[in-house]
């Protein structure tokens, strides 16, 4: 059943339209709505997890303070909490910055390595 039928039927439903005219549609949309208000909450705690930096966009301060900070040695670890961003994000700008080849370089690798315990 497609999103927007699940909507029009709680929408139905909210308005007052008796269920039992459609029940077995309605049962499925109801089962639908369950299922995707699900997801969101099983989603919430990752988001919630995220640095308060994360999925903003990069600014030219940001983009500089990561490499001077990378230049100098810092851990991703340690870059990523100063500008409050994912390893990863640090880790892709790097690439983007041209200061790594890739994400799976030895060096962005060592970092995230390192700043794991390993």
């Amino acid at each position: 059943m497609d999103l927007a039928t699940v909507k029009r039927i709680i929408e139905a439903l909210a308005d007052g339209v008796d269920p039992r005219t459609e029940s077995a549609e309605v049962f499925r949309a109801l089962h639908v709505a369950a299922a995707a208000i699900e997801q969101e909450i099983q989603k919430r705690p990752r988001y919630s997890a995220l640095p308060p930096n994360a999925s903003r966009p990069w600014n030219i301060d940001d983009d500089n303070t990561l490499g001077d900070l990378f230049d100098a040695g810092r851990p991703v670890a340690d870059i990523a909490k100063m500008l409050q961003r994912t390893r990863g994000s640090i880790a892709s700008r790097l690439v983007m910055l041209g200061k790594v080849p890739d994400r799976q370089s030895p060096v962005v690798a060592n970092f995230h390595s390192t700043a794991n315990g390993h």
